[in-house]
């Protein structure tokens, strides 16, 4: 109790009483996230070489030098792309909402193209070093073993 009678509760300069206040803190806010890399979409390098309509079906044959396959149908995927329509003289590609068409006769693109060398076919060349000189001896002798082998096959498969 002795706080009591230390501290006037009727004093004129006391004051409500106040919470300690604690300091402010100002907090950086978090970074925001790198923005998403854009994605650029260029228009794929092949040729269209031909287009065919067989019972309403269209086919294009497109030079493509990442891929074997050169006859295309709608809803095939070439590069990262779709066909989406097969006209006489174009065919229409889309990726995601690009889209870009690939013209019959672009000779823009043909230039652009990587030249192709066909592949020269090889064939095995033999050369035969020529035999050196016998001498009369060595013929001789040859022309005898010759001699013997064809006596041996006359008695084998000779008349019976």
């Amino acid at each position: 109790f002795s706080a009591i009678y230390e501290k006037n509760l009727f004093s004129p300069e006391r004051e409500a009483y106040k919470p300690p206040v604690e300091p402010v803190v100002e907090e950086e806010p978090p970074p925001l996230p790198p923005p998403a890399p854009i994605e650029v979409i260029t228009k794929p390098r092949v040729l269209l070489r031909g287009v065919l309509s067989v019972d309403d079906i269209n086919y294009a044959q497109i030079e493509n030098p990442q891929s074997k396959q050169t006859v295309y149908r709608s809803g095939d995927e070439i590069q990262g792309f779709r066909i989406i329509e097969i006209l006489s003289e174009k065919v229409v590609i889309k990726k995601g909402d690009t889209v870009f068409s690939i013209l019959l006769f672009d000779k823009d693109m043909e230039a652009r193209m990587p030249k192709y060398k066909p592949a020269k076919a090889t064939v095995p060349v033999y050369i035969e070093e020529p035999e050196p000189e016998k001498t009369p001896e060595e013929i001789k002798k040859e022309v005898e073993k010759a001699a013997k082998r064809k006596k041996k096959a006359r008695r084998a498969f000779g008349p019976k």
